[in-house]
């Protein structure tokens, strides 16, 4: 074998080792890594357990280690109901968050109606009828609303009728005939004048209506 062989195979050798040496020494460290951390963890899982026992001592009178296994097997039991709580729970939270939203809709709604009624005047009309009503119940004694009562009917029959159009426009020419009429009281009135206004075919007219109205209300009177 000649020379560079043999040195050939040497630096290979040589290369393994190197290799082998590398990996041992990362695996020391892993190792010594791993060391530290599992001291760590003892450390920490050992301040935790006398934590705990200085805690399970404040219960030492109260609690059993047999009630947290009663405890765990309820839990076990009670799963699915526990799963329909946790949805009914979100159900409630759905619902809660569109009620918000509906109630906060309607809420600015009833807050622009009321101003609109504000700006039409209805809050002062109602403070004024307010005004009103005290000023009804100071007049009127118990005994007058109890006959106010009795007449209602007949009031409000009145006022049923008085909604008839036919009717309402004949009060309305009666009122504007007493508007458009006046009378001279000192004027003197010959028997000649009267008899020649009697032979006016409007004052016969008329007076064929004044006495058929009176003959009415003699009829009315005459039934009630």
């Amino acid at each position: 074998m000649s020379e560079n062989t043999t040195q050939t195979q040497i630096d290979a050798i040589n290369t393994k080792l190197d290799i082998i040496i590398d990996e041992m020494e990362q695996q020391k460290r892993y190792r010594h890594e791993f060391e530290d951390l599992r001291d760590d963890l003892m450390r920490v899982s050992s301040d935790v357990f006398k934590a705990s026992l200085e805690e399970l001592k404040e219960l030492n009178d109260t609690f059993e280690p047999n009630d947290l296994i009663i405890l765990g097997k309820h839990m076990l039991r009670n799963m699915n109901n526990f799963k329909e709580m946790f949805a009914q729970i979100e159900s409630a939270r759905d619902f809660m968050a569109d009620f918000m939203s509906i109630s906060s809709d309607m809420m600015n709604n009833v807050l622009v109606k009321m101003d609109e009624l504000d700006r039409k005047g209805y809050f002062d009309l109602m403070a004024e009828t307010e005004k009103t009503l005290d000023t009804v119940a100071s007049s009127f004694k118990p005994e007058d609303i109890r006959n106010l009562n009795e007449t209602l009917p007949t009031v409000l029959s009145i006022v049923k009728r008085m909604s008839d159009k036919e009717l309402i426009g004949k009060v309305d020419k009666a009122v504007t005939c007493f508007e458009n009429y006046s009378f001279d009281a000192s004027k003197k009135v010959s028997t000649i004048a009267l008899m020649k206004d009697a032979m006016d075919p409007d004052v016969r007219q008329g007076m064929m209506y004044m006495l058929g109205l009176f003959k009415n209300v003699i009829k009315e009177y005459q039934t009630s």
